[in-house]
């Protein structure tokens, strides 16, 4: 590992990116409009977002292909990507998470059961004519080398199973479908701990890979930050040091 491994980036500094605040007013307007067209149950709708959609937004609005993807681990109740959908439609979003059913999915999302049945209607409406560039499927990630087809994504949105074999597995299969200018975002990680599950699968797969990855800060006065992480060198022309320049 070389180069920027030890910058944070503070949630402050990345909002004065003027290519992220741009990006947060288009994310945070499709959030709102997602609500006033009701795609969103009430509940979910009081659900505070981060800034990892805006950064997803400005990064796969770098590309100007019609085959730009995205692949999202960690569908959750769905509105990360309907946001994303509604503002970069020719973007082609695979999104996966366990079956609504899956006994594991509650203690995961530490959700009350009110809250389990308004994911799963939300959920409902992402493989439909409403999203029509989004395509759900109910897997586990342990599955993803077996079920999705070897495609390289331009930004990969890893927010699953946090604990143990979790990070490591969804990584691993990231960095096989990543190329020098895929963006791979990992959340919910505590930097500053060598026995986060996340940080240790960094430091192991960083053996097989050159990996280059800074941390950014989801919200003020919070500790847990995203890792994004790129395979290979990072350059001065890589899209990434717009942020951290």
């Amino acid at each position: 590992m070389k180069g920027i491994e030890t910058i944070t980036i503070g949630y402050d500094k990345l909002m004065y990116a003027k290519c992220i605040h741009n990006s947060n007013i288009l994310y945070q307007d499709a959030w709102k409009n997602i609500q006033k067209r009701k795609l969103m149950d009430t509940i979910m709708s009081k659900m505070n977002t981060s800034i990892h959609g805006s950064i997803i937004v400005w990064w796969l609005s770098q590309y100007k292909m019609k085959n730009t993807k995205l692949l999202e681990i960690g569908t959750f109740c769905g509105t990360n990507v309907m946001a994303i959908s509604s503002i970069l439609p020719n973007v082609s979003i695979t999104t996966i998470d366990l079956r609504s059913d899956d006994k594991r999915l509650k203690g995961f999302y530490s959700l009350p059961a009110n809250s389990i049945e308004a994911m799963k209607r939300n959920r409902s409406r992402l493989n439909s004519e409403q999203c029509p560039n989004i395509s759900f499927l109910e897997m586990s990630s342990t599955m993803l080398h077996r079920s999705l087809p070897q495609q390289n994504y331009e930004l990969i949105w890893i927010d699953g199973d946090h604990t143990t074999f979790g990070p490591y597995n969804d990584l691993h299969y990231a960095l096989t479908v990543a190329d020098a200018n895929t963006l791979i975002l990992m959340d919910d990680v505590f930097a500053n701990d060598p026995s986060n599950a996340t940080i240790a699968a960094l430091r192991y797969l960083e053996a097989d890979y050159e990996l280059n990855y800074i941390f950014i800060q989801k919200r003020r006065n919070e500790e847990k930050v995203i890792a994004a992480i790129i395979k290979g060198n990072m350059d001065h022309v890589h899209p990434l040091t717009k942020i951290t320049g």
